[in-house]
């Protein structure tokens, strides 16, 4: 008879991560208490109770232990944190579970760590701050920490990544001044570090705004570089402009058919908090048909993920096949985001209108649209090329034109000598641009001779006739 496993005891005290035991005292995730007195159970992150990261498994245990004693004793709950005793990280924790608009945890643990220097001497992680000390320079020390770009390994992963910058600095400066602003609506706090009365001393460094387009022939560059699945995710960004977080949670049961082939994106997996729905393509709906079955020919089951793997569970990143396929393809300064631009970019110049690419991108203002858009200049003319076809308007003649110019100096008061004299100089004129004009014509007629070339136009009699009367 097998011995059955034998089941860890942790007393009470574990992680709720899939880092495995052994990683516990280095992962990055909360302690969590679990203990029971007197049939009352008292389960929580121990992590949140303090208010501050336990660095190791030691001072978890006497953390645990400690709190033990006072709920035998009778005496937990008694001494709380005040508000007046508030950290960051209480604060930050509370309008997170409040509002529900908390960033990733590791972009949160990231901003907790942060060392800044304490006025009075030594150093102090952020998050450990009492809210009552940070002021407008803490937040200045901190944007200057963060605006620093290095390198990184984060906790369980093994490459290292660019971490910091001015973007990254503006994102926890938002982060945190909502937070304060409503800590002071709820009235646990009654300023902010961010005003002083109604003037704002601490403002979002200016960005330059990212216009990075595919150029030509990186496109087939990059497909023919790509993993096969990591090819079709490329592919469904190009139709679709959604976020690599939309397209690696979207399941099957958010296809729908009806009334037309759709993607249907709840709040829950979109960046905004808001439902949106992105209209299938012809080639989008040819990628769905590959994946729609799995390698024996079943239809794929409601909750599998559409691009997720042969046993239809999630990828929870390509960040690095993607950076992987870029080098591969000698393509250099290419995010994935970028694909995002040149979808909705691709959809300006073919003519949609700017409310409707809002309405795509789940922009909440069109100002926001026209600045994330980057329309180049072939895609400039392109649009003026449709609008110039679809007006209609026909461009005069070189005789119409001369006829014109001769009768208003007819209509002039000038001598008739004069005007037979600049009559002729607009002949003559006409002839001598002629050559010239049918010599670049080419050059100027459309792909589908829509547009009139420029040749049967003649500027020149009219500046000339305009200068010399």
């Amino acid at each position: 008879m097998s011995q059955l496993r034998k089941r860890h005891h942790n007393d009470g005290l574990r992680k709720i991560c899939g880092c495995g035991r052994r990683n516990w005292s280095k992962c990055p995730h909360d302690w969590h208490f679990n203990f029971t007195w007197r049939k009352t159970p008292y389960r929580f992150s121990l992590d949140r109770h303090l208010g501050r990261k336990l660095t190791g498994k030691t001072e978890a245990e006497t953390a645990a232990e400690n709190l033990r004693i006072t709920i035998r004793a009778g005496k937990f709950g008694d001494q709380q944190p005040q508000v007046a005793a508030l950290t960051l990280r209480q604060l930050v924790t509370l309008y997170g579970e409040r509002t529900q608009k908390v960033r990733e945890q590791d972009s949160v643990e990231v901003l907790f760590a942060t060392v800044l220097p304490r006025p009075a001497g030594g150093e102090l992680v952020f998050g450990d701050w009492p809210v009552a000390d940070i002021t407008t320079d803490t937040v200045e020390r901190f944007r200057e920490v963060r605006s620093v770009r290095r390198t990184v390994v984060r906790p369980g992963e093994w490459k290292p990544r660019i971490a910091g910058g001015v973007v990254a600095a503006n994102r926890h400066l938002s982060f945190l001044r909502a937070s304060f602003n409503w800590a002071i609506r709820m009235g646990y706090l009654e300023r902010t570090p961010f005003k002083r009365g109604t003037e704002a001393v601490v403002k979002m460094t200016p960005e330059m705004t990212r216009r990075r387009r595919l150029e030509p022939g990186e496109y087939e560059r990059l497909v023919g570089a790509c993993a096969p699945h990591v090819r079709l995710i490329v592919e469904a960004a190009l139709e679709t402009a959604c976020r690599v977080g939309e397209l690696l949670s979207l399941q099957w049961m958010q296809v729908r058919q009806t009334p037309h082939p759709h993607l249907f994106l709840p709040a829950a997996k979109t960046k905004t908090k808001r439902d949106r729905t992105v209209h299938v393509s012809p080639r989008l709906q040819a990628i769905l048909e590959i994946l729609r079955t799995d390698a024996a020919g079943a239809a794929r089951s409601p909750d599998a993920y559409v691009f997720g793997n042969l046993l239809g569970q999630r990828y929870e990143s390509i960040d690095h096949a993607f950076i992987g396929a870029c080098q591969r393809a000698g393509i250099a300064g290419l995010h994935f985001h970028d694909l995002r631009r040149e979808a909705a970019s691709r959809w300006l110049e073919g003519g949609l209108p700017l409310n409707a690419i809002q309405a795509l991108l789940g922009h909440t203002t069109l100002s926001q649209t026209s600045t994330y858009l980057g329309i180049d200049q072939a895609g400039t003319y392109e649009a003026l090329r449709k609008f110039w076809a679809a007006s209609q308007i026909a461009s005069p003649t070189r005789n119409e034109l001369a006829r014109n110019c001769i009768a208003g100096r007819n209509n002039a008061p000038q001598s008739a000598s004069i005007g037979s004299t600049v009559g002729q100089e607009t002949t003559i004129n006409i002839e001598r641009n002629r050559s010239d004009n049918d010599r670049i014509g080419t050059e100027n007629r459309s792909v589908d001779g829509s547009i009139p070339p420029l040749a049967t136009i003649n500027f020149f009699p009219v500046t000339d006739f305009a200068i010399r009367s």
